[in-house]
């Protein structure tokens, strides 16, 4: 049933084009400018780590070209910027991330024994990190590394050094590759809610044109919201990390706009079944009837609390599963009969 354009309707689709656009903006400067930031000082550090006084044999020289190659090709993906501003998936910098550790691994050829030796003695706490994915790779590389450091007398041959470079080198193959999968899972949980917030925004959109009642989005939102927002006093209420905070302050008003319109169609369903309480008896639902203050009520009360919304679903399917068993029950019995 399609409603009556009306004022209150414009202005929730308004308001939905507002938190897209929002959206992509907080995205951009609070999550994928920093990493792209991040990503160009490394490319420029790089760059002054390989500005080394001349005398270089031709194979350093090689081997400084290759690196000073990997590095432009990274730098060339940061030159994206506002084609990529509407539509960022983080596969520029994933790509870049990659390049950069390859140039960092081939840096290490270069390296004096001072620096291998302090690089080897962080890789192994980086190697044995519980937390981190495919820990059993790492372990005995780990443990090879610690044997070699102790086998080390106060100067180390030329072998020695080759061998600790050769050690190093694969360490930071495995220490790179766990990175650069936790970089790739959080652009994937940016992507997926990214499509779950222009989904929610255009079911918001939908349901308004086709049934209004756009007050309960806005009070439902608006529970969502502060629901995120009171557990910011938890200490540990941010997830993983600063990136996946702000996806799940992204998706939670969305949520809460939803769940506080749906809450009170159930609501509503469930007082003409007398099968609510004597508070819920001003709880209207209707296309074009405005809501009471008991709705917006609950409204508010399902995007803030999740379990609030739950339990009118859950009372609901109860009572449709009731219905439906008595209804086949009585079949069944006509049916002998």
């Amino acid at each position: 049933m399609m409603t009556d354009a009306n004022p209150e309707t414009a202005l929730a689709m308004g308001a939905c084009l507002a938190y897209l656009a929002l959206l992509l903006v907080t995205r951009w400067f609070m999550v994928a400018k920093p990493d792209r930031e991040l990503l160009r000082e490394h490319i420029q550090q790089l760059y002054a780590e390989l500005s080394k006084p001349s005398g270089q044999s031709s194979a350093e020289n090689g081997r400084a070209a290759a690196i000073k190659s990997l590095l432009q090709a990274a730098d060339k993906l940061l030159d994206k910027r506002y084609r990529y501003f509407w539509c960022w998936t983080g596969a520029y910098e994933a790509s870049g991330w990659y390049l950069v550790h390859e140039a960092k691994r081939r840096l290490v050829a270069d390296w004096n024994w001072q620096e291998v030796e302090v690089r080897l003695h962080s890789a192994v706490y980086e190697l044995r990190e519980p937390t981190a994915k495919r820990v059993a790779e790492g372990v005995g590389l780990a443990d090879d590394i610690v044997h070699f450091l102790e086998s080390i007398k106060d100067t180390p041959s030329t072998e020695q050094q080759l061998h600790g470079k050769s050690l190093l080198n694969r360490a930071l193959r495995i220490i790179y590759s766990r990175e650069g999968e936790e970089t790739q899972d959080i652009y994937y949980w940016h992507n997926r809610i990214m499509w779950l917030a222009t989904c929610s925004l255009g079911f918001i959109s939908i349901l308004t044109l086709w049934f209004g009642q756009p007050g309960l989005f806005l009070l439902g939102g608006a529970g969502g919201f502060l629901s995120r927002l009171s557990r910011l006093r938890v200490g540990n209420a941010i997830p993983q990390g600063y990136e996946t905070f702000w996806a799940v302050l992204f998706i939670s008003p969305l949520i809460g706009a939803l769940a506080g319109w749906l809450g009170v169609l159930v609501a509503h369903l469930l007082v003409e079944q007398d099968l609510l309480g004597s508070d819920f008896q001003n709880v209207t639902w209707g296309a074009n009837v405005p809501p009471t203050h008991a709705s917006l009520g609950v409204a508010f009360l399902c995007g803030l609390s999740e379990g609030f919304f739950q339990g009118l679903i859950a009372r609901w399917r109860s009572a449709t599963e009731s219905s439906v068993t008595r209804t086949s029950s009585g079949g069944i019995k006509k049916e002998k009969e």
